[in-house]
């Protein structure tokens, strides 16, 4: 995960799972404390380091967009499935 505060980013690892993040939206605040272990310029995070804030006020906007951002894109389906040179090889 990485966190910005406008100028600054810092990158992060989970070293427990984190509830918090699951449901964090882009753009919702979170503080980060109680010390997390940095190591080679990555944060080891565990959930006593996160707390997200506000997180029954979230904006329409921002409701609207969370779900296509947690979303994978599907590949385009192929036209037409063309058999392996070794099928056509026979």
């Amino acid at each position: 995960v990485c966190l910005t505060d406008g100028s600054q980013v810092v990158c992060g690892i989970e070293r427990k799972p984190i509830a918090a993040l699951r449901q964090a939206r882009p753009g919702q605040k979170l503080v980060l404390g109680n010390r997390p272990l940095l190591r080679r310029g990555l944060l080891l995070l565990e959930p006593q380091h996160l707390e997200v804030l506000g997180q029954a006020s979230v904006s329409p906007a921002l409701a609207a967009i969370q779900p296509s951002t947690n979303q994978r894109a599907l590949p385009p389906a192929p036209a037409a499935i063309q058999p392996s040179l070794v099928q056509r090889a026979g």
